[in-house]
């Protein structure tokens, strides 16, 4: 009797809880997955519009953490938890959370500041400390950068807004600084002669500003000459590779 009774109080707690576990999964699943098809969504109207790639990348990062929280706390609504209470908890525990992570959160700031303030956008190059690389993602902590020999650099947001840095897809032409050693006077007219015939000829050099080529330094029988070129920045490490291959000629 008492086995019996056991089994009946079960299953019907069981058929009562059973609705409410299978609507609070399908809540959760069709959630989690309608947040990141409603994200893309979302970044594909954005591409359209032609909204800047850095803010994109930004604002997609952000957004899908926001949605799957909202989604978790529709499923936890379903099992009968204070959503109110709980978020109130959840403030005083990111209070705690945020002294403990300040680095973290010093990141998150710093990559909003990056997305306001513009210092760079994806697709720019940049020189930082003894790093250089281009600029691929910036997301919500990290922004990644494909360095020259195309390895990723995942550098938090917070470097790169503390410390120097140089945006070299800024502006939309560069200077190339070269310079050669000669060990007399002779020298000097040769490296000048094959410098000038080279950047006449190379249609990737500006006309305006003109190019230059100093004796910069004397030292005992070693002349030190500065030479330099203006170009387009997007062409800047195709002739900068092409002047040099071309002066040992």
């Amino acid at each position: 009797m008492f086995s019996e009774d056991v089994s009946s109080n079960f299953w019907s707690q069981f058929k009562a809880f059973f609705p409410i576990v299978l609507v609070a999964i399908l809540i959760f699943v069709i959630g989690w997955f309608l947040s990141s098809k409603i994200n893309n969504i979302i970044l594909r109207a954005m591409r359209k519009a032609k909204v800047d790639e850095s803010i994109i990348s930004f604002v997609g990062s952000l957004l899908l953490i926001l949605f799957r929280v909202i989604v978790i706390l529709a499923t936890l609504s379903k099992f009968g938890v204070d959503v109110t209470a709980l978020i109130a908890a959840l403030g005083a525990a990111f209070v705690t959370i945020g002294i403990a992570l300040k680095d973290s959160l010093s990141n998150i700031a710093s990559g909003v500041i990056i997305i306001i303030n513009k210092p760079f956008k994806v697709g720019d190059f940049l020189e930082f400390g003894n790093k250089s690389g281009k600029v691929m993602k910036i997301e919500l902590m990290f922004t990644t950068i494909l360095t020259p020999d195309n390895r990723e650099l995942i550098v938090p947001n917070s470097n790169l807004t503390s410390s120097d840095m140089i945006n070299c897809s800024r502006q939309k032409i560069r200077r190339i600084d070269l310079t050669y050693s000669a060990k007399n006077i002779n020298d000097v007219n040769n490296i000048k002669n094959n410098f000038i015939n080279i950047i006449s000829n190379n249609p990737k050099v500006l006309k305006s500003p003109e190019s230059s080529f100093v004796i910069k330094e004397i030292d005992g029988e070693n002349i030190k000459i500065f030479a330099s070129t203006w170009c387009e920045s997007i062409n800047f490490d195709a002739l900068h590779n092409e002047i040099q291959e071309n002066m040992l000629v």
